[in-house]
């Protein structure tokens, strides 16, 4: 998703099944760029990591403002944080491409928020539509947050449009068909010091990572 295969092809493989092609490839996960840019995005050495940022912020309340029923000022807060990102992105491109010219164009940004992947009114816009641009916004650095969305709205693909998540015939047989929804401590830690807490959690069965959180309940 960084870096283009030799080929040119940006190439990933399946989560939990690896590549499906015969001949196994092998994808550029990372490559490299010529100096003085070494590295790629959020993932070269003394990049700025980001903790928060303004597009995420604009995605948060534009989803807020959604559930609350405010579309026109929801709509607002999506656009920018559209344009938000964009200049995220702009401003690694610049800092690890040629650092003369954004990594986006302006004509190339006007094309995409004029596209079908953009709501181009308050009354087209769906929770999926913020969602998406957010899961997009956060990709590569925002993990924890990424994980909580998707949690909160149970994984379900039709408020993250167009991604994969999982197969329903690879989860592990211990998750008795559900999916995670918190991480088990490893063995040797709580189960360890502390197994009469665990106990009582019931943080000792096979499936306690499936039991939800508080906030993807209703």
């Amino acid at each position: 998703m960084i870096a283009a295969n030799p080929d040119n092809i940006y190439r990933g493989v399946i989560p939990t099944a690896g590549d499906p092609a015969t001949t196994k490839r092998i994808p550029h996960v990372l490559g490299s760029v010529a100096a003085p840019y070494p590295g790629r995005y959020l993932f070269a050495d003394k990049a700025r990591f980001p903790i928060m940022t303004y597009a995420q912020l604009q995605f948060a309340k534009a989803e807020a403002l959604f559930v609350k029923n405010k579309p026109s000022e929801a709509y607002a807060a999506y656009i920018k944080g559209i344009d938000g990102h964009m200049d995220f992105v702009n401003l690694y491109g610049l800092i690890l491409g040629t650092g003369t010219s954004p990594a986006i164009t302006a004509p190339q940004i006007a094309a995409y928020k004029a596209s079908s992947e953009v709501a181009q009114t308050s009354a087209d816009l769906r929770i999926s539509d913020i969602m998406s641009q957010k899961y997009i916004a956060q990709w590569g650095w925002a993990g924890i947050e990424q994980w909580c969305d998707l949690r909160k709205y149970h994984y379900d693909t039709a408020v993250f449009k167009n991604l994969f998540f999982y197969a329903p015939d690879r989860i592990n047989a211990n998750n008795n068909g559900k999916l995670a929804y918190r991480v088990r401590p490893r063995y040797n830690s709580e189960y360890v010091w502390n197994i009469e807490e665990m106990i009582k959690w019931g943080a000792v069965f096979n499936d306690y990572h499936t039991n939800e959180m508080w906030f993807s309940k209703p």
